[in-house]
């Protein structure tokens, strides 16, 4: 008689079909497999690479600052409403979320599914092994959403930011709520979805660890001046 598999074991079998082939030559017996045929994928024509706002010498943070401009903010990032106008509401949702989190990497719940898009996908791809999806003009990838702490674990590891996004009203909430809206849009209807969480290598093990957050900007009062947050938690 054979015992039966593992919760491991079923979490693996899983994720096996969101998972590149090229894992089975993995020496590490607890990495994710797949007998799934690969087709090379050219990333480079990924929709994402050819938009004006992110080429390098447009780039800007969502104040329209420059880089080399004193207060650019990185981690933000100017994306033009022509653009977001033109996307579908689940698209229009990814961009606004990246708008301010342009130095993370999103998983956006759809369904029962973990969803990367664009530049975060090519990540995902590149660094947890993860598949594209096929039929797609945009960089796309996903898995089951059992396998979050996998796979946010590995980039989190690696020294990435991962911020969780989860599904906050049902589709029946999102109906009574459109309902209500005098003039609703397209991007009105759609469900909800809200950052949950944001992984990061000093917010995630399971060691003491102390945390600080640390911010200054300009005085309001005096021109020379700097005011400064701290924050420091046990």
């Amino acid at each position: 008689n054979t015992s039966p598999p593992s919760s491991a074991k079923k979490l693996k079998d899983k994720l096996s079909a969101f998972a590149s082939p090229s894992l089975n030559t993995s020496k590490n017996n607890d990495s994710i497999d797949s007998t799934n045929d690969e087709e090379p994928i050219d990333a480079s024509a990924f929709s994402h690479i050819s938009y004006p706002f992110l080429q390098a010498s447009a780039i800007r943070d969502k104040n329209g600052r420059k880089p080399d401009h004193p207060d650019y903010d990185s981690t933000t990032l100017y994306i033009p409403e022509s653009f977001l106008s033109q996307q579908t509401p689940a698209q229009r949702q990814w961009w606004d979320l990246k708008m301010n989190h342009y130095d993370k990497v999103l998983f956006f719940k759809m369904g029962k599914f973990y969803e990367l898009f664009h530049m975060d996908a090519v990540l995902a791809v590149e660094r947890c092994g993860l598949i594209y999806m096929k039929s797609k003009a945009y960089a796309h990838c996903g898995f089951p959403e059992a396998g979050y702490e996998r796979y946010s674990e590995v980039l989190v590891n690696l020294g990435y930011r991962v911020v969780r996004i989860e599904q906050t009203e049902t589709p029946a909430d999102m109906e009574a709520r459109v309902q209500k809206m005098h003039r609703p849009t397209k991007f009105d209807k759609v469900v909800r979805r809200e950052i949950c969480q944001v992984e990061s290598i000093g917010t995630s093990g399971e060691k003491d660890s102390y945390l600080t957050a640390f911010t200054a900007s300009k005085s309001i009062d005096n021109e020379l001046g700097i005011e400064v947050g701290l924050c420091y938690v046990d």
